[in-house]
């Protein structure tokens, strides 16, 4: 009795800081020309310990990491983690989701939900899982969008014909919006791998993120010829700055 009472607390809070608000960068809005709100939702795992491909810039500049300086983030995470490692985890991730929906938050709102805001696909295996999930979402009939980061391009190439097919249906249809995270830290193999990843999946996004203006230094077809660069919608930015700069 009392394994089970724990598991089911666990699943309560698992739940509660799930559908927590994003952070500042993601803020919830209304689209008045679609008649839209957008809820943030957020999946978070340890900074830099679930980040097997991360850079030397990444971990210099890794902002996600001074969060944990907060114990309640850091059990949080690792909370997650824990699950994450759990052969069901993309069940409890599908019931997570589909509780938060019966919420009033999310209930008349289309859920975008970022994938590792800290964290990153740690494993292929946790990869699978989460793509298990988009899998069930995509003929659903839930309002939710997945988005995420990622710098873990090998386990993308390694996916299965069959997870590969079923990971550019969900990109190319705009369920998954997902981003290849590049910086002047990559190195040459790393972004070929990058590369190989957006021909396999056209519907990617290569982000390079900490120097903009540096994109040249290890990518030379990289000149954007957007009339205006605010209004592009590719690169990401923040306070009129340019903080991440996409490839296109």
């Amino acid at each position: 009795m009392k394994t089970t009472i724990k598991a089911m607390k666990e699943c309560i809070l698992f739940i509660v800081s799930f559908i927590m608000k994003g952070n500042k960068k993601l803020t919830d809005y209304f689209d008045a020309a679609a008649g839209i709100f957008y809820a943030y939702a957020q999946f978070n795992l340890p900074a830099r310990k679930t980040c097997p491909y991360a850079t030397t810039l990444c971990k210099k500049f890794c902002y996600a990491r001074r969060d944990e300086r907060h114990t309640s983030v850091r059990k949080n995470r690792a909370l997650s983690l824990e699950i994450s490692r759990r052969a069901n985890f993309a069940e409890c991730m599908i019931h997570t989701i589909k509780t938060a929906f019966m919420t009033k938050r999310y209930r008349n709102a289309c859920m975008v939900l970022r994938i590792h805001e800290s964290g990153d696909f740690y494993s292929l295996e946790y990869l699978k899982k989460w793509i298990s999930v988009f899998g069930y979402f995509e003929s659903a009939g839930y309002s939710i969008i997945f988005c995420f980061y990622t710098k873990c391009f090998e386990y993308l190439l390694s996916l299965s014909e069959t997870e590969k097919a079923l990971f550019r249906r969900v990109t190319d249809s705009g369920l998954v919006s997902g981003s290849l995270s590049i910086d002047e830290s990559t190195t040459p193999e790393q972004l070929a791998k990058a590369m190989k990843c957006k021909e396999l999946f056209p519907a990617l996004n290569i982000y390079f993120a900490i120097d903009a203006k540096k994109v040249e230094t290890i990518y030379h077809d990289s000149v954007c010829e957007c009339a205006d660069c605010a209004k592009c919608g590719k690169c990401v930015h923040a306070d009129g700055k340019v903080i991440a700069c996409a490839i296109h």
